[in-house]
C-alpha cells in the first residue's frame, strides 16, 4: 500500500525511501534463499560423501566376512566331538555328524527363507 501512494499520511517525498528500502529488503531476501540453496547443496555433498564412505567401510567387512565364514564353517564341522556322555544329538552315534550337517542345512536354508519373507533378500 506505502509503494503505490494509497496511505494518507505517508508523503510522496518519503515514498521514494519506502521505495528503496523495499528494494533492499527485496535483494536480502533472494541472498537468503541463494544462501539456504547453497547451504542444501553442502549439506547433500557431505551426506554423499559420508555415504560413499560408509559404503567403503561395508565391503571391506563384507570381503573380510566372506573370506573368514566359510573358514568358521569349516572348523565348526571338523571341531565337533561326538563322544559319550556330552549329551548331544547322536553321541556315540556314528550318524550324529550327518544328523549334525543336516541341522545345520535346514536352519541356514530356514533363515534364507525368512530373509526372503522379510525383504532383506
Amino acid at each position: 500500500m506505502v509503494m503505490r501512494g494509497a496511505v494518507p499520511f505517508v508523503a510522496d517525498s518519503n515514498l521514494r525511501s519506502f521505495r528503496d528500502v523495499y528494494d533492499h529488503s527485496f535483494q536480502l531476501l533472494e541472498t537468503i534463499d541463494n544462501d539456504r540453496d547453497r547451504t542444501s547443496d553442502v549439506r547433500d555433498l557431505y551426506i554423499s560423501l559420508h555415504s560413499a564412505s560408509t559404503d567403503n567401510t561395508i565391503k571391506v567387512l563384507t570381503l573380510v566376512a566372506t573370506i573368514f565364514l566359510p573358514l568358521t564353517l569349516l572348523a565348526g564341522i571338523y571341531g565337533m566331538n561326538f563322544s559319550p556322555g556330552f549329551f548331544q544329538p547322536g553321541s556315540g552315534d556314528p550318524r550324529g555328524f550327518y544328523v549334525m550337517i543336516l541341522a545345520m542345512v535346514i536352519i541356514s536354508l530356514g533363515l534364507v527363507y525368512w530373509s526372503k519373507r522379510s525383504g532383506w533378500i
